[in-house]
C-alpha cells in the first residue's frame, strides 16, 4: 500500500470499531483496547500529530461508545485512555519514521551501486554459492538477451543452454 492508504483504512477501522461497539453494545467485551491498532497504525503511517490525533478520536469514541451503552466511566480512566492513545501513537509515529528513513537510505545506496556498476563497460555478475545470479549489471543482461541466455537457472546450466550458438563455448 502507498503512504496514507493505511492511514485511510486505519481511520475507517476506528470509525467501524466504534460502530460495532456502539450498534452491539459490545463496549465491554471489545474496551478501549480495540481502538489501540488503529491508533498505532495512523501514528506510524502519517505521523506524530496524526497519531496524537487519532488517540484523541480514539478517546472521545471509547468515551461515547462507554455513553451509549451506559458504562460509568471515570475522569481516571479517561485520562488513562487518552494519554496511552497518545503515546501508542506519537510512539509508532517516531518507529514508522526510522523505518521510512532507513528504506530511503537503502534505495539510495541501492540505486548507487546499481549506477555504479552498470557503469563499467565488462559484464559483472554476482552469484550465490550454487551458482545462482543474485546482480548482473547491464552490460551482462545485454549479451544474455542477445545470446538468447534462459532467464533461469545457474550460470554454468545457462551458459551450456547457448552453448551451441558460440563458437567458443
Amino acid at each position: 500500500m502507498k503512504r496514507q492508504q493505511i492511514t485511510a483504512v486505519a481511520a475507517a477501522a476506528l470509525v467501524a470499531t466504534f460502530a460495532i461497539m456502539a450498534g452491539l453494545d459490545w463496549t465491554t467485551t471489545l474496551g478501549a483496547l480495540a481502538y489501540a491498532p488503529w491508533v498505532a497504525l495512523i501514528g506510524f503511517d502519517s505521523g506524530p500529530w496524526a497519531g496524537i490525533a487519532a488517540a484523541a478520536a480514539a478517546t472521545v469514541a471509547w468515551r461515547v461508545a462507554t455513553g451509549i451503552d451506559e458504562i460509568p466511566t471515570t475522569t481516571q480512566q479517561l485520562v488513562i485512555r487518552a494519554g496511552f492513545f497518545a503515546l501508542l501513537g506519537a510512539g509508532t509515529a517516531v518507529a514508522g519514521r526510522r523505518l521510512h528513513e532507513s528504506q530511503r537510505a537503502y534505495e539510495s545506496t541501492s540505486a548507487l551501486q546499481s549506477a555504479l556498476i552498470d557503469a563499467t563497460l565488462d559484464g559483472i555478475s554476482l552469484t550465490d554459492a550454487d551458482g545462482n545470479i543474485l546482480i548482473m549489471n547491464a552490460p551482462v543482461v545485454r549479451m544474455a538477451i542477445d545470446l538468447g541466455m534462459p532467464i533461469d537457472g545457474t550460470v554454468p546450466e545457462r551458459l551450456l543452454a547457448i552453448a551451441d550458438r558460440v563458437t567458443e563455448p
